[in-house]
């Protein structure tokens, strides 16, 4: 009987080197492959990030436009505010001006010969009228007639009457009388200002 020996080393080390050369190809297309991906992937995440990046910037442009304009229309309340308190100053003071005209022309009209005025003041809604006559009779007459006005005055008080010395610094005789009256305004609106006349 013959023995046939095979000696397989040689195709054994063959299909080994062939399997390996397999397996470094498929490690090699696999890296490829896992860089390529990786690459792509990047890629993507590069766009997502600009987009995003651009849609913050425009979204701060925005935010600034806004802040600008809400600053802008605060300045604009706040001047119309400004214009509104000034126009309302004006009205007031035309408002008080107007009832000192009447009042002046009324007293200017009314006023008696021995009644002299020093001083009026015009202060929320009343009037303080200070000064000085030689007849108090004709004084108590013309507060008598101030109380008729029914169209200018609430009330009118007559809150003093003081005699002054007998004699003035130069040694003549006086006999004049100093005088306070106290009158409340109707529409005591209009005197809502202090003001002296």
């Amino acid at each position: 009987m013959r023995v046939i020996l095979f000696n397989l080393f040689p195709y054994r080390e063959r299909r080994n080197e062939a399997t390996r050369r397999m397996v470094l190809c498929q490690i090699g297309v696999s890296a490829v492959l896992a860089l390529v991906v990786a690459g792509l992937v990047n890629a993507e995440f590069q766009r997502r990030y600009s987009i995003q990046d651009e849609y913050l910037m425009r979204l701060g442009r925005l935010e600034e436009d806004l802040t600008r304009k809400v600053a802008q229309v605060q300045q604009q309340r706040d001047r119309v505010l400004e214009l509104k308190r000034q126009i309302k100053a004006l009205e007031d003071v035309e408002a008080q001006s107007v009832v000192a005209s009447e009042l002046m022309a009324f007293l200017d009209e009314s006023l008696p010969m021995p009644v002299g005025l020093n001083r009026l003041v015009l202060r929320e809604g009343e009037l303080a009228v200070e000064g000085y006559t030689s007849s108090v009779s004709e004084l108590a007459a013309w507060v008598a007639r101030l109380e008729l006005e029914d169209e200018l005055f609430h009330t009118v008080d007559l809150v003093y009457v003081r005699t002054t010395p007998s004699e003035d610094q130069d040694g003549r005789p006086s006999g004049m009388h100093q005088f306070e009256i106290k009158a409340v305004l109707k529409g005591g609106a209009n005197g809502t200002s202090t003001g002296r006349i």
